[in-house]
């Protein structure tokens, strides 16, 4: 049998947990022509010798803009320490 407290805090626990499944199920359309948020992607630069004519030709295609910058292996460590870099390939000291 629940406690007093627990049958007073269901109901409104209840309706936390509905709103906050309902948050996190809502639908976003994509659109890379529409969008304009910063993707910062950090690699090795003998990676993106390899990934960054394939990723030019994908954005020409569909007609995104892109950023190239290089950063140093350890600006790619702060970077994602502090959230500034969205994703590292390779590997880093």
């Amino acid at each position: 049998e629940p406690t007093a407290r627990a049958q007073r805090l269901a109901e409104p626990l209840r309706d936390v947990l509905l709103g906050a499944a309902k948050a996190l199920t809502v639908e976003e359309d994509f659109s890379a022509e529409r969008e304009e948020r910063t993707f910062t992607i950090a690699a090795l630069d003998s990676l993106l010798a390899l990934l960054l004519p394939g990723v030019v030709q994908d954005a020409a295609q569909l007609r995104v803009s892109i950023l190239v910058k290089s950063l140093s292996p350890m600006d790619t460590l702060e970077g994602l320490d502090e959230g500034t870099i969205d994703l590292a390939i390779g590997p880093f000291p």
